[in-house]
Formats: structure tokens, C-alpha cells, sequence
């Protein structure tokens, strides 16, 4: 699932740009530094997901269930060694709890795909495209989970975000912690796509979903907080520095949703 060309590439994507939106030091720190181990589960089944909804050949073709077996007596430990023996290099096992999650989400976004966006099966469908261009005059970069391209030139992204809450008012919330405001406008930049649509998806049963598509103000944010990441990239490639947060002492104010009741 690596694609080291485009791992290589020196363009900024909508992950490193929410780092230098953290700090500098947070993305150069990242770019350096070997995936943590945690994260990197937690990316495999959100990669795994993405695969078995929007490719589902590919994700048999890759994915193995493990046997359940206990690895510590003798017995548990031949069912494993013949089990793993049996896999290919291109493939991985996932235990069966991992693969039912996995299946009941594939279904879900699906059924969203298919049944809740007009037209949706009518377009040309890129999946996972690696992508690149430049702004502002340095390299970008990205690989949109699904772009859909219909005859008239017309482009809808789609993008399935996991998620234990998909209710308008906690997915909200996603948007403004994850900073997808910033992903909307990145990935119609790198596309030219005029809509952008999120399944948001619930990693737990019943495993239901909501589709959403960001107001105006949202996207204007995204448009700003793209070009201040921009900025920051280039003072950064210019200046070969990469600073941390300020260290003086600051006034802090709570988003407004820390009043909701």
C-alpha cells in the first residue's frame, strides 16, 4: 500500500500542511522521524476500510484473515506457522474482529456510494490517484480517497472519514479538530472538483453513516488556512528553519463549542 514515487516527491500534502499549521518543528519532526507504531495500526485498518469500500477486488486480493489460535501452546503455534506460510508477500493478516469491522463499514460506505449520491455510478471513478501540481508557486501533492469525473468535465470528491459519532453536531467538531476545512480546499485545487462530499462513517455498530458537504464559510476557511500553510512552507524551504510554538506566555480562549451544553 506504500508508493514510494510519490512518498518521494517533494510536494507538500494536506497531512504535512496541518502539521506546519501546528508548528514547523511538528512537520519537519514527522518527516524525519519512523511512523509511530500506534498510529500506524490505526492508519492500516483506516487504509484497509478505504480498500475494502472503494476496492473490494483489491482488498481480497490482499487481505487474509488469521486463524484464531493461541500462538503460546504448541498446537496454536503450528496453525499460525502453517497459516503464515501460506501468505503471500503482498499480502497481510488481520485478525477476524478487525476483518467484521472492516466488512461492516465497506458495506455502509457502499450503500452510500451507491444509493445517496446522484449519479454517482454514471462517472468515471479514480481511486486513489496520486496527484500533483503547484501553488503559489512550490510544489503540492495528493491522493484523494475517490474522485468522481462525469462527461460534462464535471469532478466530485468523495472522501469516507471513520469516525465513533457521525451526527452533524460531533462531526462538526471532527471538521474543526482534523482540520478537513483544509483538506476540502487542497484536494479541489489539486483536482479542479467544484464539490467535495465526506461519508462520515461510525467504526462501531450499528456501523451508520451521514454524508455531508461544508457551507461556505467552512470552505473559505480552507481556502485561507491553505495559503497560510503555503506561506509557511515556503519560509521554511527559503530559510531552512523550522520553529516550534512561540514561547512566550499567551491568552488562551476556548472554542465556542467548549460552551455548548
Amino acid at each position: 500500500m506504500k508508493d514510494q514515487n510519490y512518498d518521494q516527491n517533494p510536494g507538500l500534502n494536506y497531512s504535512g500542511a496541518k502539521l506546519l499549521l501546528r508548528s514547523p518543528l511538528h512537520y519537519i519532526t514527522k518527516i524525519n522521524a519512523p511512523d509511530d507504531e500506534e498510529d500506524s495500526q490505526a492508519l492500516k485498518l483506516g487504509t484497509l476500510t478505504h480498500m475494502a469500500a472503494l476496492q473490494p477486488q483489491q482488498y481480497d486480493k490482499t487481505v487474509r484473515v488469521a486463524p484464531e489460535c493461541d500462538r503460546r501452546t504448541k498446537e496454536g503455534k503450528a496453525i499460525w506457522e502453517a497459516f503464515n506460510a501460506t501468505l503471500e508477500s503482498h499480502q497481510m493478516a488481520i485478525k477476524k474482529d478487525e476483518s467484521d469491522m472492516i466488512q461492516s463499514m465497506a458495506l455502509a460506505a457502499s450503500e452510500a456510494l451507491k444509493s445517496r449520491i446522484p449519479d454517482a455510478g454514471n462517472g468515471k471513478w479514480h481511486v486513489e490517484e496520486p496527484l500533483y501540481s503547484t501553488y503559489k508557486g512550490k510544489p503540492i501533492k495528493g491522493r484523494p480517497d475517490l474522485v468522481i469525473e462525469f462527461a460534462d468535465g464535471l469532478k466530485i470528491i468523495v472522501d469516507i472519514k471513520t469516525t465513533k459519532d457521525a451526527s452533524p453536531k460531533a462531526f462538526a467538531k471532527d471538521v474543526s479538530n482534523f482540520k478537513y476545512y483544509l483538506q476540502d480546499a487542497w484536494y479541489k485545487e489539486l483536482t479542479g472538483a467544484t464539490r467535495f462530499l465526506f461519508i462520515a462513517l461510525e467504526k462501531v455498530e450499528p456501523f451508520d453513516y451521514a454524508i455531508y458537504e461544508l457551507d461556505e464559510d467552512a470552505i473559505n476557511l480552507g481556502r485561507g488556512q491553505m495559503d497560510l500553510a503555503m506561506d509557511i512552507f515556503s519560509n521554511c524551504l527559503t530559510f531552512q528553519n523550522y520553529p516550534g510554538y512561540p514561547k512566550e506566555i499567551l491568552k488562551l480562549t476556548l472554542p465556542k463549542y467548549s460552551f455548548d451544553l
